[in-house]
């Protein structure tokens, strides 16, 4: 082989480099763009998951909210109805001695009004004796 043919396949090497070396580099930009989409597009992703956590802790905090309020209230009403019950045991309690006291008046006249019977009775017999004699 000569020179010339030696210097032939060297500058046909270099010219497949070189289209070897500017594939590379067309690929080099297409994977560059490529990968620019991609972190584009994940920052867009990541930008609406930060949305919407936001959103949510916020409507976690209403609702925390809410319950916090609902809980006051709630324990409002207990203690109102407890006080309503209080009240209510008190009536109650005053009702019953009220009966018992009632009760015992009853007793009372009931025996006071059978001692007048037999004194009444007595009476009647010792009148209708007195009567017969």
């Amino acid at each position: 082989m000569g020179d010339k043919e030696e210097s032939a396949e060297l500058l046909n090497k270099l010219e497949r480099a070189e289209l070897e070396v500017l594939e590379l580099k067309r690929r080099r930009s297409e994977d560059a763009k490529a990968n620019e989409k991609v972190v584009s597009i994940f920052a867009a992703r990541e930008q609406s998951w930060l949305k919407e956590r936001k959103s949510i802790s916020v409507r976690i905090q209403g609702l925390l909210d809410e319950l916090q309020s609902l809980k006051a209230k709630n324990e409002e009403s207990v203690s109102s109805l407890n006080k309503v019950v209080e009240e209510k045991d008190m009536a109650l309690v005053e009702a019953e001695k009220r009966v018992v006291e009632l009760e015992e008046k009853v007793r009372e006249t009931e025996k006071a009004m059978e001692e007048y019977r037999e004194k009444a009775k007595k009476e009647a017999q010792e009148k209708s004796s007195e009567l017969w004699r």
